[in-house]
């Protein structure tokens, strides 16, 4: 004869099956909260650079003359600006950041705890946009303009600051680089047309897919745009294998990777929002809205404090978003 299960045990186990249901509901919720909009001159943007070890964000400015860096806190979302700079970026391995001064004809590398000047590297034509710091295979690479139709881009060496290569032709009018750190090729847009750069021969080729725009430094998965389309590519073969196409309805302004939480964000200047998109099928997840009249440009990301830094502007103003990405963890593996 079963037993009878008493008015205790069976508000046990219904309160552990309802436990056990919000549980499973919130395992893969996902969320996104503003901790800050930090304020930033107008001759810092609207390039992003982290540094997750010091807990310290950079914005910089682009292609024209008396172009800052602007160096923000993690803690306090307090900051300052440190000296000419454009195109900013870290290296992971000590620390320091690299800048571009554009009509300067060089390269700034400045202490990452104290901000001071450890070196200025010149090249040998060209005016200095952009910096693309590769710290596992040591290399910093400086795009230019100023090349006459062919911008050139320079290689060196992270640790000794001697030229590697350079003037490498691109055959187009260059904008902001980026490196993949597993191969350590760098990809290029000169005049919107997705190039690349091999680490070893230096030779510049043609990519069958959209300028790149952010890549997944774990598995050296590449996310380009070409015009309104997201492409998600293997990055680390040679070609690249386009692995999933997603169409969008409008072209990014900013690509964001967290490799920890398996998300990717785009910046979408027309409806002034950030989408959170899966980052292996580029399914959307969320979205997150900002300012209404806000047009949000770069993204920046650490993945140890989950947060996500999205440079924007009005019709009057620079900013820096703080978000704080609060999705939870799968609790099974």
């Amino acid at each position: 004869m079963r037993a009878r299960e008493t008015f205790t045990a069976r508000t046990a186990r219904i309160g552990a099956q309802t436990l056990l249901f919000i549980v499973s509901f919130t395992v893969y919720a996902a969320a996104q909260t503003t901790l800050a909009a930090v304020p930033v001159p107008s001759n810092a943007c609207c390039s992003v650079a982290v540094n997750a070890l010091l807990n310290k964000i950079y914005v910089s400015g682009g292609a024209s003359g008396n172009q800052v860096v602007f160096v923000i806190d993690g803690n306090t979302f307090k900051g300052g600006v440190t000296g000419t700079g454009s195109g900013a970026s870290v290296d992971t391995k000590t620390g320091n950041y690299w800048a571009a001064t554009v009509y300067g004809g060089s390269a700034i590398v400045r202490g990452g705890r104290d901000n001071l000047e450890i070196i200025t590297v010149p090249v040998s034509e060209g005016c200095p946009i952009s910096t693309a710091l590769d710290g596992k295979g040591r290399k910093a690479w400086v795009a230019n303009q100023c090349g006459r139709g062919s911008d050139p881009v320079f290689a060196f060496d992270a640790d000794d600051f001697t030229l590697i290569s350079g003037p490498i032709r691109t055959g187009g009018v260059l904008g902001p680089a980026v490196v993949n750190p597993v191969t350590g090729r760098l990809y290029i847009g000169p005049s919107g047309v997705s190039r690349k750069v091999n680490p070893e021969t230096f030779e510049v080729t043609d990519n069958a897919f959209g300028v790149v725009q952010a890549i997944d430094p774990v598995t050296g998965k590449l996310y380009a745009i070409s015009d309104t389309t997201l492409q998600i590519i293997d990055g680390v073969p040679d070609p690249e294998v386009i692995a999933v196409s997603v169409p969008l309805e409008y072209s990014p302004s900013g690509v964001g990777v967290n490799h920890a939480l398996g998300h990717l964000y785009l910046s979408n200047p027309v409806k002034s929002t950030v989408e959170v998109r899966n980052l292996t099928t580029g399914a959307l997840i969320t979205t997150f809205p900002l300012e209404a009249g806000v047009s949000p440009l770069s993204i920046g990301v650490d993945t140890t404090r989950g947060r996500l830094y999205v440079s924007a502007a009005t019709s009057d103003k620079h900013f820096l978003y703080v978000i704080k990405d609060i999705s939870t963890h799968p609790v099974h593996k």
